[in-house]
């Protein structure tokens, strides 16, 4: 089945062709029967496959999505091989022989890095890691790294052209609970990085990391900069980073500086926060405080699994939940703005597309029912802004089975750019993973924005 979210990659025309279109498109998917495919986006056809296979026993699993490095020659795959079961508490000597917590010991490591050639699907490197790895790996272009991090709390930096190991969290330092939610770059400056690491024990993580020079080779240093934990909550969906509007975030390769304001979390009891800056100079950089917080979802019983989507040229947060609603809140106040009942379960990320005039947005949510539904967010009221929100139905399409992947859409514009949730550029289909063992693409183009 296809749980992993697709990864949209556009390829570099070919000349004398200028601008990128649908067929420089591409969707690269992993599944669950350990076979990673890159398919075009105009034909469904995939262009190549390739299988992980790290043990004799069987195949590797892949349930995140495959990231792609800045010069899209390499798609980067993690992997993890036995059941689908975790402890509830980081086991460093239990993947480890010799309990350093470093994967190298006796026992056979769990989880698995892999780069793949885009042009080719031929295998460059792989690099075994000790626990599990269902988190999308985070490709860093600026300092030629990749950051993956483990069930068992590890957080690995790797060489992105040799696969290298250059550093790691202490086993002193690894993160309390299991890693699902991908790493994200929270902030660059000053030769540092800064990566977000939620676990399933409710605990965020600022893992500092610099990149320097030791004995000939690149080496990392990975630290712990700062922690929070919130009250008896589990994080499995990736937080939602707010940025301010001259910072996209992107990591593009130049090493320009990067920051936040707000980060929302979504949890598995309901709740949803949005954290800020505490004071600085508190002894830890500057802790984290709650901004808001609602609890309406926990009273229900209404866990969420899929990640909110940050919306800032509207002053929004798109997320669904195991109550089958989808809702966007206010980034300022965490208020209601608007929902609509889908009726079953949205375990993945909705996919958000602004419009050339960041005034509304088209939303694509999936739900375990097998059901696509393609929506617009509006305003409602006066126009002068005051008004209010609303979800109005466009599209649905049924599929043969659940769907747990996270739909992503295929765009194009001038700039070459794509996306899941930026909107500008031509929006053409959404791709998304089922558990029909298929990868479907669907044309947005009648429903518009």
């Amino acid at each position: 089945c296809i749980d992993a979210s697709p990864t949209l990659l556009l390829l570099p025309p070919p000349p004398p062709q200028r601008s990128p279109s649908l067929a420089n498109a591409a969707v690269v998917v992993g599944c669950h029967g350990g076979d990673v495919a890159l398919v075009d986006a105009a034909t469904g056809r995939p262009r190549w496959h390739a299988t992980l296979q790290s043990t004799r026993s069987g195949t590797d699993h892949v349930e995140g999505a495959v990231a792609v490095d800045a010069t899209r020659q390499l798609a980067l795959v993690a992997s993890f091989v036995g059941n689908d079961v975790h402890s509830a508490a980081p086991a460093a000597a239990a993947t480890d022989g010799d309990g350093d917590g470093d994967g190298d010991g006796d026992a056979a490591p769990r989880g698995r890095v892999w780069a793949i050639d885009v042009a080719t699907g031929a295998l460059r490197w792989t690099q075994p890691l000790g626990g599990e790895c269902k988190a999308a790996p985070l490709a860093l272009a600026a300092e030629g790294v990749v950051v993956v991090g483990d069930y068992d709390g590890g957080v690995t930096v790797l060489h992105t052209v040799t696969g290298a190991t250059l550093g790691r969290l202490s086993p002193a330092d690894r993160c309390d609970g299991a890693i699902y939610a991908t790493p994200q770059l929270l902030a660059r400056a000053a030769g540092r990085v800064e990566v977000l690491v939620a676990t399933t024990r409710g605990r965020l993580y600022g893992v500092a990391i610099a990149t320097g020079a030791g004995d000939g080779a690149a080496t990392a240093t990975v630290t712990v900069a700062w922690r929070w934990a919130a009250e008896a909550t589990c994080v499995f969906a990736t937080p939602a980073i707010v940025r301010p509007h001259d910072d996209d975030g992107g990591d593009g390769g130049d090493g320009g500086a990067v920051t936040w304001t707000d980060i929302v979390v979504a949890a598995t009891d309901g709740s949803l926060r949005c954290l800020t800056r505490g004071d600085v100079g508190d002894g830890n950089g500057g802790e984290l405080r709650v901004r808001w917080q609602r609890d309406e979802a926990s009273r229900r019983g209404a866990p969420f699994f899929a990640s909110p989507v940050a919306l800032p040229a509207l002053g929004l947060a798109v997320l669904g939940g195991h109550d089958g609603v989808v809702r966007c809140v206010a980034l300022a106040t965490g208020d209601e703005c608007a929902a609509i009942d889908l009726r079953s379960v949205v375990f993945a990320t909705p996919a958000v597309a602004l419009n050339a005039a960041a005034s509304a947005a088209l939303v694509v949510a999936a739900t375990t029912a097998g059901a696509l539904h393609v929506l617009r967010l509006r305003r409602v009221g006066d126009g002068d802004g005051d008004g209010g929100w609303v979800f109005e139905p466009r599209a649905t399409a049924t599929l043969a089975a659940e769907v747990f992947s996270s739909p992503v859409l295929v765009a194009v514009d001038d700039g070459g750019s794509s996306g899941s949730g930026g909107g500008e550029g031509r929006l053409l289909q959404v791709a998304v993973g089922c558990r029909d063992d298929r990868l479907h693409l669907f044309d947005l183009r009648p429903c518009g924005v």
